[in-house]
C-alpha cells in the first residue's frame, strides 16, 4: 500500500511539473537590411615583413535593421598578396532594433581579396541590454568600404 501511495505521489508530481513547465520558444528568424556608414581613424600601424597591421577606431551611423550610432575598435591586416581582412567589436550605447531599444555589441569580420571590388563579411550579436538583452542574430554584409 505504501509503495502505491509513493508511486501515485510521484506520478502527480511529474504531471504537475509537466503542466507548470512553460517552454520558451524564439520567434522565427527575420531578415533585415540597412546601411552602415563608418569613418575609420587609424590609431597604430605595425609592419611585419610585407604585412601591415593597422589598429583602428571608427565611428559609424547605422540605418535600417539597426538604427543608431556606434563606435568600433578593430584591426585591419593588409596581406603581402594584396588581400585585406579585419575584425572588430562594434558597440552601440543606444540602438533601436525593430522598435526595441537598448545597448548592443556585435563582432564583425570581413575580407577584401586582392582582385575584389567590395568587402564581404559576417556579423554576430555578442550581447545586448534592456529590451535587447535576449536578442540573438547573425548575418552577412558587403560594400565598397571606407574611402581611402
Amino acid at each position: 500500500m505504501k509503495k502505491k501511495r509513493i508511486f501515485a505521489i510521484a506520478i502527480l508530481i511529474v504531471a504537475l511539473m509537466a503542466t507548470l513547465a512553460v517552454p520558451a520558444y524564439a520567434g522565427p528568424p527575420e531578415s533585415g537590411g540597412g546601411r552602415w556608414m563608418y569613418y575609420p581613424i587609424p590609431m597604430d600601424e605595425k609592419d611585419v615583413g610585407c604585412n601591415a597591421f593597422v589598429t583602428s577606431f571608427e565611428k559609424a551611423k547605422w540605418t535600417g535593421l539597426f538604427n543608431g550610432n556606434s563606435t568600433e575598435n578593430g584591426k585591419v591586416v593588409f596581406h603581402c598578396n594584396g588581400d585585406a581582412s579585419f575584425n572588430s567589436i562594434v558597440t552601440f550605447d543606444a540602438v533601436s532594433v525593430n522598435g526595441k531599444t537598448g545597448s548592443l555589441e556585435l563582432s564583425v569580420a570581413g575580407q577584401f581579396p586582392a582582385n575584389a571590388t567590395e568587402w564581404t563579411g559576417t556579423w554576430v550579436i555578442i550581447r545586448g541590454t534592456e529590451e535587447l538583452k535576449n536578442l540573438h542574430g547573425q548575418g552577412t554584409w558587403w560594400g565598397e568600404g571606407a574611402p581611402d
